[in-house]
């Protein structure tokens, strides 16, 4: 099929070899035309499945996608339609185009509930999500998302073939996430935001304390406690004094052979002597008061 613009018409006025090499890209980009997703035929649903799988084995996902599509408009009652929906995402996913892979075994799942294949496309919906997370650094928005229906998949299909695999997907983005929280905490200690970085080193322990980051974590709470108590009002002192102690005694019971230890000891010991200290200060204080009483 050729093409025709103004443009070929002035070749003429340009060098042979100029108008020979502006004729090559217009004739190739023409022919892309006619080889891509385009529009494609097929007279009944199971040649546009079938022209649509042949797509699929040789990679030419933009065709696949176009053809399975096809299937549809002779309606979705076709016994055609539920493999065309699945080769759909597939060929999505093959394409590497992940959310709209997940949307389409989404809709697999519930248009064909009762498919035995309906489980497993719940899976590939997550494995597509799960290809969206980014690195820790960066919005984990898309892990959250993913981590979710790993979890709905588990809960409700225990004993599928996929499960195993979706739980150590399930731990690893799990790891991420407290990753990017401990992230967050060493953030806020170099902006000395001593509060906030206390909060994000206990969310790791609270949330994600089967990960390896939580005793990182454990020694930035002992840290950034201590840097907090030193800044705070006298009456705050020793209940931060105090969270530091706590968390170090999780830190030395939970990995009694962590070479954090080292420096978490020093800070332990600042913090209990403060401590110590502030609270024989209150019961002088107590003494005194039950004395003038």
């Amino acid at each position: 099929m050729l093409f025709f613009s103004p443009l070929m018409f002035s070749l003429s006025r340009v060098p042979a070899f100029a108008a020979l090499a502006l004729a090559l890209l217009v004739g190739s980009v023409a022919a892309g035309g006619c080889s891509g997703s385009g529009k494609v035929s097929a007279s009944t649903a199971q040649e546009a499945f079938n022209k649509g799988t042949d797509a699929y084995e040789n990679e030419n996902y933009d065709r696949a996608v176009s053809y399975f599509r096809k299937v549809f408009t002779y309606g979705r009652e076709n016994e055609w339609a539920d493999d065309a929906q699945l080769y759909l995402a597939r060929s999505y996913r093959e394409n590497e185009r992940y959310l709209m892979a997940a949307n389409q075994f989404k809709r697999f799942a519930q248009l064909y509930r009762s498919d035995e294949r309906a489980a497993r496309a719940q899976y590939e919906r997550a494995l597509a999500l799960y290809r969206l997370s980014p690195d820790y650094e960066l919005d984990q928005t898309q892990t959250k998302k993913a981590l979710n229906r790993f979890r709905l998949f588990t809960d409700r299909y225990p004993q599928h073939e996929k499960t195993a695999a979706a739980e150590k997907k399930i731990n690893e983005l799990r790891g991420k996430l407290a990753r990017k929280q401990l992230a967050a905490g060493r953030q806020y200690e170099r902006r000395e935001l001593w509060e906030a970085a206390a909060h994000a080193y206990a969310g790791v322990f609270d949330q994600y304390p089967d990960t390896r980051w939580v005793d990182e974590a454990l020694l930035g709470s002992v840290r950034a406690n201590v840097s907090y108590a030193e800044r705070s009002i006298q009456k705050k002192k020793a209940e931060r004094y105090r969270r530091a102690v706590e968390s170090y005694q999780r830190l030395k019971q939970i990995f009694p052979d962590s070479p954090l230890l080292d420096e978490a000891e020093p800070l332990h010991e600042t913090a209990s002597k403060r401590l110590d200290a502030l609270e024989e200060g209150n019961e002088a204080d107590e003494t005194l008061a039950g004395a003038e009483g």
